[in-house]
């Protein structure tokens, strides 16, 4: 035996681990050479080899009370068929028991009396398994494992194509998530093996593959404020804070200074605040309401869902997810990135095999995102679940295969691939209008519902019934309910086990959470539903925000008492203080509708109505009885741009700021809300005054040097006079959705005045221009 070869051996070893032997295999001739130090004495002889039967093997061998081999104490066993060449005088000398075992991640224990509590249970796998193979290492067929527990058997036909995948993309080595071992394992030792002892070892490989490295920190950085100190020393602090955040978080840092927020000290710590993580460790762990109704499904049951996952897949799901936080490993998309994506691909094939993760894998760290500007209590902080990059990896794969087979004609407009937000404000407008305008009306109600904390308290059991109304296999309904059953999430100081919501921040979630209301809505009492235009329309609902309708008070209060029960049932109640109710009567045979000040109830509390003064805002846009309201677009900007000219910033901190952040900013109200090309104007007048300001230009400089690209020498400015009234044109063309109601959106005389901007001819100077592309092209001339 060269010193190479022995080097290897010891190398080898020191990673294995005993595991107790099956019935002895007679006949197998094993070989013995002493352990000892180097004979350098050449009067002395050698001892000699002594050929022994593998049944006596246990007779010569020593006590091991030690999990892992060490060549220094015991003696030990090689897995190998051929016989080892005799080692020269100088090397040492090794009691080596070579015997043909099943597998080379598995080695016999000679002494099951004597052994450790490791050996009693022969299929349990140690938490630091592990054994990366080489290719030089010959392995010997497999042989079955006899165990007390039933084996782990592939009980389905798309588990055995995932595994079959999964085996073909880790023929690629991949050293950071082990990709030999674990093929390795799948070939030889999955079939044989209970689905306990299996977990074991896929969690023990995440311990070492995506370890827990992440531990809950204090806020690097305090600022206090004091009231005795000059405004330049608080200028100063506030420039220091100000910068920092703008090196740390740009984004954070344009927020601050647009909510007016950089000249008061930050908001508390959550760490801070008492009793946060006991608050909201009751509200995760309230028990899941059951049900045992029958499922009427609405899609077939899809098994494209569960197909093998390709590198192709994995490496779009993680583009998609750059500059996403990392979870309890610290990896993030960028790391996965510079893995071997074959290996990655055959891993996630691996686990939705095994329709279960590991427990690192799923354990979620959860950071709470302030509501207000100052909260004070646990109930103004929102909770998000960050889990592990590779978990968000996998549920992107199966959200993006999923969402696509959502009905569209349903009037659930967030979290699908359509212009949700577009599509739900016009249809609301569009139907308040009718409601007003069309004499053969008596009127109509309709009532805006708040569900109170509706990620946060829907029932796991619901989760999992919704998925097989939507076509999920049983392997994939398997996964979801291990997942939500094994799911562990890391707040402040406390860790606790969820048994009620759904993830925020985790790829599947939304998906999840509209099927499970999609039944609530569906049981609505389909004879309280609101004509238009002889079409049926009883909600319309933005994940959680919904807006239900009646003919009249006496059936809206009826169908608000039927969707309490349902939401009830689901784990979700109504939020009386933030929900309102409109009541539209029929003047007598005038065309004229009043607002009747009706009194509607929710299990038992009062709802305030709306009054004429009153305005009520639906994702984002201002609206009271009569449809959308016109606000003062002017008065908003200039209050932006007084925010952005106080702040302790650098000049270009401030371009950026109007460039990247104020400006989308206002692109979604002027785009969706009320506005006029007059108005657009005097905002586009009102940005060239701050520019000058700021950069110090003169008043004549020409406006071609604001709007130009960077490219091209300018300043890239958007502007608003041609952009606004393109990005009305193009929503309104891509408006297509398989519901009648939303076809109508288009020649509905209520969007005649919205249309009449976005159908209006753009020009730059004389030239007539149909795209951003073509006046960035006209301002650079």
């Amino acid at each position: 035996m060269t010193r190479r070869t022995a080097e290897a051996i010891k190398r080898r070893f020191l990673h294995l681990h005993w595991t107790k032997p099956s019935t002895p295999t007679p006949d197998v001739i094993s070989y013995q050479i002493a352990l000892s130090t180097p004979n350098t004495d050449p009067t002395t002889s050698q001892m000699p080899l002594t050929p022994i039967l593998n049944t006596e093997a246990h007779e010569s061998h020593p006590p091991v009370n030690d999990s892992l081999i060490d060549l220094n104490q015991a003696q030990l066993i090689l897995d190998a068929t051929t016989l080892p060449e005799v080692s020269p005088p100088l090397l040492p000398q090794f009691l080596v028991i070579l015997t043909p075992l099943s597998s080379p991640t598995q080695l016999r224990n000679p002494h099951p009396d004597t052994a450790p509590n490791l050996f009693i249970n022969p299929m349990r796998i140690p938490q630091n398994y592990t054994c990366d193979l080489d290719v030089s290492f010959e392995m010997s067929p497999p042989r079955l494992i006899h165990s007390d527990t039933d084996s782990y058997q592939r009980s389905s036909v798309a588990q055995e194509n995932l595994l079959t995948a999964a085996v073909g993309l880790l023929q690629k080595e991949c050293t950071k998530i082990r990709s030999s071992t674990l093929l390795a394992f799948i070939q030889r030792d999955i079939r044989n093996m209970s689905a306990e002892n299996v977990s074991a070892f896929f969690n023990s490989h995440a311990d070492m593959a995506f370890p827990r490295t992440w531990v809950p920190s204090e806020p690097r950085y305090q600022y206090r404020f004091h009231s005795n100190i000059s405004r330049k020393k608080m200028r100063k602090i506030a420039y220091a804070r100000m910068q920092t955040l703008f090196h740390h978080r740009p984004e954070d840092a344009a927020n601050t200074v647009l909510d007016g927020r950089w000249m008061i000290p930050p908001a508390a710590s959550p760490s801070d605040i008492q009793n946060l993580d006991s608050f909201w460790t009751s509200v995760m762990t309230n028990s899941s309401i059951g049900d045992n109704r029958e499922i009427m499904q609405i899609v077939d049951t899809i098994p494209s869902l569960i197909e093998p996952i390709f590198p192709s897949d994995v490496v779009l799901a993680l583009k998609e997810m750059h500059g996403t936080a990392a979870g309890i490993d610290r990896l993030t998309s960028y790391d996965l990135l510079k893995f071997e994506k074959s290996a990655l691909a055959g891993y996630l094939n691996t686990l939705l095999a095994l329709a279960r993760l590991p427990t690192n894998l799923a354990t979620s760290r959860v950071t709470f995102i302030p509501k207000s500007p100052n909260p004070t209590c646990p109930q103004d902080y929102r909770p998000v679940n960050v889990a592990p990059t590779i978990t968000r990896c996998l549920h992107k794969i199966l959200a993006r295969r999923w969402v696509r087979l959502f009905p569209q004609e349903r009037l659930q407009f967030v979290f699908l691939h359509r212009d949700g937000c577009f599509e739900a404000v016009n249809l609301l407008h569009s139907v308040i209008r009718h409601l007003h305008t069309h004499t053969h009306h008596t009127g109509g109600s309709f009532a805006l519902l708040d569900i109170s904390r509706a990620f946060d308290t829907v029932s796991h059991n619901f989760i999992i019934r919704a998925s097989k109304r939507y076509g999920a296999p049983e392997l994939l309904c398997k996964y979801l309910s291990n997942y939500y059953g094994d799911a562990t999430s890391c707040l402040n100081t406390t860790e606790c086990h969820p048994t009620c919501g759904v993830k925020k921040g985790d790829p599947l979630s939304p998906l999840l959470f509209i099927m499970v209301l999609d039944e609530v809505l569906e049981g609505l009492d389909p004879m309280t539903h609101l004509q238009i235009d002889g079409e049926v329309l009883n909600y319309i609902a933005y994940a959680d925000d919904l807006v239900i309708f009646a003919p009249n008070a006496t059936l809206l209060q009826r169908k608000r008492n039927r969707i309490s029960s349902l939401l009830h049932n689901a784990g979700w109640s109504i939020n009386p203080d933030k929900s309102r109710t409109v009541n539209l009567i029929a003047g007598g045979h005038s065309k004229l509708r009043a607002l009747s000040q009706t009194e509607f109830t929710v299990a038992g509390t009062r709802v305030p109505p709306l009054s004429v003064s009153d305005s009520f805002t639906y994702l984002g846009i201002q609206f009271n009885f009569k449809g959308r309201c016109p606000i003062d677009h002017i008065e908003s900007l200039k209050n932006y741009l007084l925010e952005i000219s106080s702040a302790p910033l650098k000049p270009q901190q401030r371009m950026k700021i109007l460039r990247d952040n104020l400006l989308p900013r206002l692109l979604y109200p002027l785009t969706l809300g009320v506005v006029h090309k007059n108005t657009l104007k005097s905002m586009n007048r009102t940005i060239h005054a701050s520019i000058r300001k700021w950069l110090r230009l003169p008043s004549d400089t020409p406006l071609a040097y604001l709007h130009s690209p960077i490219a091209a020498g300018g300043l890239s400015t958007p502007h608003l006079t041609s952009l606004i009234p393109l990005h009305r044109r193009k929503r309104l063309e891509a408006l297509s959705a398989p519901n009648r109601l939303l076809h109508k959106l288009l020649t509905s005389p209520a969007l005649a005045s919205y249309s009449h901007l976005g159908q209006m001819q753009v020009r730059i100077g004389q030239e007539r221009v149909t795209s951003k592309e073509e006046i960035s092209r006209c301002w650079a001339r």
